[in-house]
């Protein structure tokens, strides 16, 4: 076997890979530079010197949740998200199909079948077109009996994103586990909405 050619191949392969990186990165959406108007307008519409400027938003700083304690806003956070790990995902694609009220994987999303032990995907609508979709759900990668047992990652927890497959459905028993502790509801968050009012700065 000749492997002169291989890192000729990893450079072209490396090359593939940053250009679709960086053409993904242009899809973002972001909000427009200069903006048309001020996420957050100004307290004094009638002064004449910031009504004579263009829009200018007002940073995180400035909101009032910011200026509450750190503790009282970690207290806030934990009583609105239920004390657990949460999934927030962005991913440009198909839109995956509905979910199956009678699914047992992870928020009912419908899954391939397996595939000899390898990770499923969940199933998506070619027929639409490709386009960017926000998800959360609560992390269902252990039991409830293991996981309000365990702490943060980094002193002792369940490792990072990286080794977790809620997204993709995951392990159903493990969802029917919390769903039979917590209700129908539990991969849920219920605050998506919140979630996705968060400004940029």
């Amino acid at each position: 076997m000749d492997y002169r050619s291989q890192p000729q191949n990893r450079q072209k392969m490396e090359k593939w890979w940053n250009e679709l990186c960086e053409a993904q990165v242009k899809q973002l959406p972001l909000l427009p530079n200069p903006r048309p108007r001020a996420l957050t307008p100004s307290l004094t519409p009638g002064d004449k010197v910031i009504s004579n400027l263009a829009p200018r938003p007002l940073y995180q700083e400035s909101c009032f949740w910011f200026k509450v304690p750190p503790n009282i806003r970690r207290d806030i956070l934990r009583l609105a998200f239920g004390d657990t790990r949460l999934h927030i995902y962005m991913n440009r694609g198909y839109p995956d199909v509905p979910p199956e009220p009678d699914s047992k994987f992870h928020y009912r999303v419908v899954t391939e079948p397996e595939n000899w032990g390898y990770q499923r995907f969940p199933v998506t609508d070619e027929s639409q077109v490709e386009v960017w979709q926000w998800r959360g759900s609560r992390c269902h990668r252990y039991p409830p009996s293991i996981a309000k047992a365990q702490g943060p990652m980094t002193h002792g927890g369940s490792k990072g994103p990286w080794i977790d497959f809620c997204r993709n459905g995951d392990d159903p028993d493990i969802c029917e586990a919390w769903r039979e502790d917590e209700g129908p509801s539990a991969c849920n968050i219920g605050v998506i909405g919140w979630l996705l009012s968060c400004r940029q700065k």
